[in-house]
């Protein structure tokens, strides 16, 4: 026989359970509900739509960051992922005249040289835009199609090498400029990614492995810039130059006297294979040994998106700051 404390206890569990169900059930009724929009918004173009390809819930640094790709839009989600695929769609007739692109703040000079409206994300979030006016490319099942499962069988074209090069290639590596005459890149440079971010961050080197790093780069009078949120504090009382934004760091990448990059396994080193140049190196320090779980996929540095050409290698283990330092200096 049951006590009536039982009965209690039994019926909160029950009402607990079916509250979390009814939870979930919304919770993918409200995915599909916009991937479907989407779909209808992309095969038939009723409407003029704003189409979301990057988002800033989070500034993506050390004290404000969270692990989910679909909050914070890394580098290499927007470049060989969103952006891509709004290029592919772009070019194949498939999108509006009058269709405004939505975006992160820091990545609007992405998209205003290809269309006429772009708006950031957060002013996005103000409108309060219908859901019929919408293309969420990072909704969960709409992203799931672009980034999850075989990569043969996702929207985008990757395979053996993304198919629609030839077509898209101006597209892709057409970017607003900016003036960049306080930079010099008129001799041979190697370029630091310094990551920063508080989601995963055993991804992220100790801070005293990069000042030791950069210290001796600035003793041996290397060229160095470097790039990454927060990695400014590296460069205070140093000879080594910062890109202060991503915009920047896209226009450095295409300079043909970046000799090396240098960084752990980071999206931050992506405009390097999309705008960059095939006599480039690019060494990441992978001891997570990420390559071996993920190597082919587009988003961990495959080359079926290596639209540059650049040369990739993987360290397996941390180097000592000697040898990261020869590795990186040895084509300067």
């Amino acid at each position: 026989m049951f006590t009536d404390g039982a009965i209690n206890i039994f019926l909160l569990d029950m009402g607990s359970f079916c509250k979390n169900k009814f939870g979930l059930f919304k919770y993918h009724l409200k995915n599909y509900i916009q991937y479907l929009f989407s779909w209808l918004n992309l095969k038939f173009r009723f409407f003029r739509v704003y189409i979301i390809v990057s988002k800033d819930e989070f500034a993506g640094t050390f004290d404000s960051d969270v692990a989910n790709p679909l909050l914070v839009t890394e580098i290499a989600t927007e470049l060989v992922i969103t952006r891509l695929y709004l290029i592919d769609q772009l070019n194949a007739g498939r999108l509006r005249d009058d269709c405004i692109i939505v975006c992160a703040e820091e990545r609007r000079f992405l998209y205003t040289n290809l269309f006429e409206n772009v708006v950031t994300y957060q002013k996005f979030k103000k409108l309060n835009i219908p859901k019929k006016n919408i293309i969420d490319l990072l909704g969960v099942r709409f992203f799931e199609r672009l980034a999850g499962g075989k990569v043969k069988n996702r929207l985008i074209p990757y395979l053996p090498f993304y198919r629609n090069w030839d077509r898209d290639k101006f597209a892709i590596r057409n970017i607003e400029e900016v003036n960049m005459d306080h930079l010099d890149l008129s001799k041979p440079f190697v370029v630091l990614v310094i990551r920063m971010r508080g989601a995963w961050p055993d991804k992220n080197l100790p801070e005293e492995f990069w000042r030791a790093l950069i210290s001796l780069m600035s003793d041996s009078k290397v060229p160095v810039l470097v790039f990454g949120k927060g990695a400014e504090i590296y460069c205070n009382g140093t000879n080594v130059t910062y890109i202060s934004t991503l915009q920047e760091w896209c226009l450095v990448a295409q300079s043909p006297n970046l000799r090396h990059v240098g960084s752990t396994m980071t999206g931050g080193v992506y405009p390097v294979m999309t705008f960059g140049n095939a006599n480039t190196k690019v060494t990441l320090i992978d001891n997570l040994n990420l390559m071996k779980i993920h190597s082919g996929d587009p988003s961990f540095y495959d080359s079926c998106v290596n639209f540059s050409g650049c040369t990739i290698k993987y360290l397996q283990v941390i180097p000592t700051v000697q040898e990261w330092f020869d590795v990186l200096t040895e084509n300067l």
